[in-house]
């Protein structure tokens, strides 16, 4: 059977069906009775708001479109009546979505039952193991609160509970990680230290290794020296050294490789960086050697020494053809040691920085066949 038609007309401004003679012909095409078109523009606007709101009141969940409404309509100071409405059905609809949250149980995890610690455990073996096979390293404290947030985020989405780590969850963490570590050097796999997988490269001096987060004031203190970062034509600010330590970060990423932190062996005191960098001179891609180091260190050979050892790694590691240097006409002290690297001169180019041309030498060293 057909659906009977409803008589009469809808009204968008005051939201209600009234019969045909209440509309105009104009009004009746426009949705607009005859006493709403008589109300002010601005009114009429608030009314057609107030209807959105008032639809969207009557649901059970609201879509990400219905919840930026009603906020941006709650902030309207144009239209009163629609503000204090939209703050009103918010603050109703932010209740019920506050009610329809699952209670969440706290309990330490000393407390848990045998049985859920037994659950738990199998949960650390497995993540701890992973992290080592992933990463290669066994994790350190930092780490360890990463994955212990994981599982306790886990527990709270799937089971409506939340775990508080103790020192018996901290004991127990030690012990399933000493039992991966001993499970994982029984079938003949021994994990490094996080440090020590950090290292690249040893010279009979120096240890090249990748950057951390840790060694930002360190390099700040080194790269904040006018004298140390001449080529820039200035001193490092904290957030500029920063900005360059993400760079290389990524760049350890992307590419495997960047600039790399040097550090004397004997004290284990940050000295400067050395590193290998893609970069574009002229319309070539190529693979650029650079070294930076702290003016109390020059003159001891270990720019030369340090980039000697980048160049063999790219060369045998990376499978680079041919490594170049990009040097300032007035760097003698680099221009040395590219010569003395074994590197020739290639050409000249131009390096806008800070809306500056500089010249820069182009130096160039091929592997040997």
């Amino acid at each position: 059977m057909a659906k009977k038609k409803r008589q009469g007309h809808y009204c968008k401004i005051c939201d209600q069906w009234k019969a045909n003679e209440k509309f105009s012909g104009k009004g009746h095409a426009a949705h607009i009775c005859k006493e709403c078109a008589l109300l002010p523009i601005e009114r009429k606007n608030e009314l057609q708001r107030i209807n959105k709101v008032d639809r969207i009141s009557e649901k059970f969940r609201l879509t990400k479109e219905e919840w930026d409404l009603l906020e941006k309509y709650a902030k309207n100071n144009k239209y009163p009546e629609l503000k204090e409405y939209a703050a009103d059905v918010l603050a109703h609809h932010r209740q019920m979505k506050e009610d329809r949250k699952p209670q969440i149980e706290e309990i330490a995890y000393s407390d848990l039952e045998d049985d859920l610690k037994e659950e738990i455990e199998e949960h650390l073996y497995i993540d701890l193991d992973l992290f080592i096979e992933e990463n290669g390293f066994v994790p350190e404290e930092k780490h360890l609160k990463k994955i212990t947030k994981g599982i306790i985020d886990a527990y709270i989405r799937y089971s409506h509970l939340r775990i508080i780590p103790d020192d018996a969850w901290n004991e127990q963490m030690k012990q399933v990680l000493a039992t991966v570590v001993a499970d994982l050097e029984e079938d003949g796999i021994v994990p490094q230290s996080y440090q020590s997988s950090l290292v690249l490269l040893e010279t009979e001096r120096l240890c090249i290794s990748k950057f951390t987060r840790d060694d930002l004031d360190s390099l700040s203190r080194i790269m904040e020296k006018p004298e140390v970062m001449y080529a820039w034509e200035h001193g490092f600010t904290r957030s500029e050294t920063r900005k360059w330590m993400n760079r290389q970060l990524t760049r350890y990423k992307k590419d495997g490789y960047g600039y790399f932190a040097v550090f004397l062996k004997k004290s284990g005191e940050l000295i400067g960086q050395t590193g290998l960098m893609k970069n574009v001179i002229g319309d070539d891609e190529v693979t650029e050697l650079g070294f930076i180091f702290d003016n109390e260190f020059w003159g001891n050979g270990y720019a030369m020494e340090s980039a000697k050892a980048c160049i063999g790694y790219g060369f045998d590691e990376i499978g680079l053809s041919r490594i170049y240097c990009s040097i300032r006409p007035e760097n003698t002290a680099s221009i040395h040691v590219a010569e003395n690297l074994g590197m020739a001169k290639t050409g000249e180019h131009i390096v806008v920085y800070n809306d500056k041309d500089m010249l820069h030498y182009i130096y160039s060293l091929e592997k040997r066949t």
